[in-house]
């Protein structure tokens, strides 16, 4: 019975062995070829593609990345081309990658402008992270935020404190964002719709119940053809204050709305 067992780890030492060394064998073999096919450039790359660049130019795109036709796929870096490209202010998100076609490909998520500022006749592009995307010489389709800023960078955020930040991104997802013309940042925050309409947000907090609240009050507005001027949602119980034909800037609690 010993015999036996000894017998039977021999014979699966002996074929593990024999594995090992064809599996070495292998490798070696599948090296000296990929050495062999990269020194005739099998794995050259013979061109490069751009995809998700809307804003930004493909030839731009492919100078920062550093990739040049006729470079071997080993000899690239992806991750550091990778962070070179996110360095670029209008990218949000840069992934490279080889296909069979031997193409490099570059695949890009751009940052999307959804605020402005001006200074001095130009304009900055925002995202909904604060960050500047953009120098423009003309005024965008997209609200414009009002406030004493005194340095503008591309590529940097015009604002460090995260209550604002989120503010802005919170902002974005509502439906009054289409609605906004100037967001007012110098005293009471204010928004300021294409519509005339001032909305007093006030201090920064509690904004899931201050934008759902305003939404209510939005569509009661639409609803019922109010002249509304002022919306108020820095109050405890908000306010709309409207122009009536006889009198003008009249509080109206808004209690049935709650």
């Amino acid at each position: 019975m010993k015999r036996q067992v000894r017998l039977a780890k021999y014979e699966y030492r002996r074929k593990r062995k024999r594995f090992m060394n064809r599996l070495f064998l292998f490798s070696v073999i599948i090296l000296i070829a990929i050495f062999t096919l990269n020194k005739v450039g099998a794995f050259n790359v013979i061109s490069v593609r751009v995809e998700g660049a809307e804003r930004l130019k493909s030839t731009e795109v492919i100078k920062v990345s550093g990739i040049k036709v006729g470079q071997s796929y080993f000899s690239i870096s992806p991750n550091s081309r990778e962070r070179d490209l996110e360095k670029i202010p209008l990218v949000k998100s840069a992934k490279i990658s080889f296909n069979f076609k031997r193409e490099a490909v570059i695949k890009l998520e751009e940052r999307i402008p959804k605020f402005q500022i001006e200074n001095f006749l130009e304009y900055y592009m925002l995202d909904e992270d604060m960050k500047i995307i953009s120098k423009e010489s003309s005024k965008a389709e997209v609200p414009e935020i009002k406030d004493n800023l005194k340095k503008l960078n591309l590529g940097e955020k015009i604002y460090k404190d995260d209550n604002k930040i989120e503010f802005f991104k919170e902002l974005v997802k509502q439906p009054v964002y289409s609605k906004i013309e100037n967001i007012d940042l110098n005293g009471t925050y204010s928004l300021f719709t294409k519509d005339g309409i001032q909305i007093v947000i006030g201090k920064l907090e509690n904004l899931d119940y201050k934008f759902r609240m305003l939404e209510e009050i939005l569509k009661d507005i639409e609803a019922t053809a109010k002249n509304a001027r002022i919306i108020e949602l820095d109050k405890e119980d908000p306010i709309v204050m409207v122009d009536d034909h006889n009198r003008e800037n009249i509080e109206e609690n808004l209690d049935e709305i709650q």
